[in-house]
């Protein structure tokens, strides 16, 4: 999990040098590693973006039922609503209307 682009951090390591090669050169890797960016988040939260995510369950979830999750659910800290994350390289696609359902989303 990579939280998405804080000023003193940007995700562009991770995403160029780190899981993507790992999950390129080696397609099996993509059995065992996911990587979901969280654009708005910056570090440790402090941004406007939903950063509430139930990684402990889609873990558990993932080693009991053996299918690695391709999507994320993130909740916003304030207010409602709920955004996908999507496995990398694919990312969360807005597709217009309201843009705290994650229905209005596509990953691509």
């Amino acid at each position: 999990i990579h939280r998405g682009h804080p000023p003193c951090r940007p995700a562009r390591p991770t995403t160029e040098v780190g899981v993507p090669q790992s999950i390129t050169r080696d397609v099996s890797a993509r059995s065992d590693v996911r990587l979901f960016l969280m654009p708005g988040v910056l570090h440790c939260a402090d941004g406007p973006g939903p950063w509430q995510v139930g990684f402990i369950e889609a873990m558990e979830q993932w080693d009991e039922t053996g299918i690695a999750p391709d999507t994320l659910l993130a909740r916003f800290a304030e207010g409602s609503g709920v955004r996908p994350l999507c496995a990398y390289p694919q990312r969360a696609t807005y597709v217009g209307g309201d843009g705290r359902d994650p229905a209005r989303f596509e990953c691509r």
